[in-house]
């Protein structure tokens, strides 16, 4: 609960240093795909809109979505293979230091929802709202282009919404992750 009203008390100091916008790069797009980070240890396909610059950083808004089925040779249950589905949509802020050079320092957060279907003797369905701080380096140019995040990435469970867990990693626990991020920055047409 702590670590939620720290972010809520960040982001209010965001907001308020947000009248000193510098116009020129507001409005520019990200598009990137994330495996690990907000999505757990799955991938997501993600959007990040510039919202405003602060001082050096750069604040950005992001959201996205990933989604899939696993299938794993190695367990399984009276000879039966086990499929997992799953579903994530994290959203967030995160900014980054933006000095004019490509090399960037980020730090944000994101809260997202989690579900996973475990198909196998019996379907074991779990949902979760997590947490996820990031902090990590950031490649990319000023001029946009080609961008690469590596973000060390906890998942804290925020709220568990079954009482029976498909990860026993979660529930009163949280899981060290790592985000690998590979996209495009667009430039913004004057």
């Amino acid at each position: 609960m702590k670590t939620v009203l720290l972010l809520i008390g960040l982001g209010c100091f965001v907001f308020a240093e947000a009248q000193q916008i510098e116009e020129a790069q507001i409005g520019t797009w990200t598009a990137y795909g994330e495996l690990g980070g907000a999505g757990v240890q799955f991938y997501t396909v993600n959007a990040e809109y510039l919202l405003w610059k602060v001082g050096r950083f750069n604040v950005h808004v992001r959201g996205g979505i990933g989604f899939g089925k696993f299938i794993s040779h190695n367990w399984k249950i009276n000879g039966e293979e086990r499929y997992l589905n799953f579903l994530a949509i994290p959203v967030g802020l995160s900014a980054y230091n933006f000095v004019g050079s490509d090399h960037h320092v980020e730090f944000g957060f994101s809260v997202g929802y989690v579900n996973g279907t475990e198909i196998s003797f019996k379907n074991i369905q779990n949902s979760t709202i997590l947490l996820t701080p990031a902090f990590g380096y950031r490649f990319q140019k000023p001029s946009g282009g080609l961008i690469f995040k590596l973000l060390y990435t906890p998942n804290i469970p925020l709220h568990e919404f079954n009482e029976r867990h498909f990860n026993t990693d979660y529930g009163k626990n949280f899981r060290q992750g790592i985000g690998i991020c590979v996209g495009y920055a667009f430039k913004k047409r004057v």
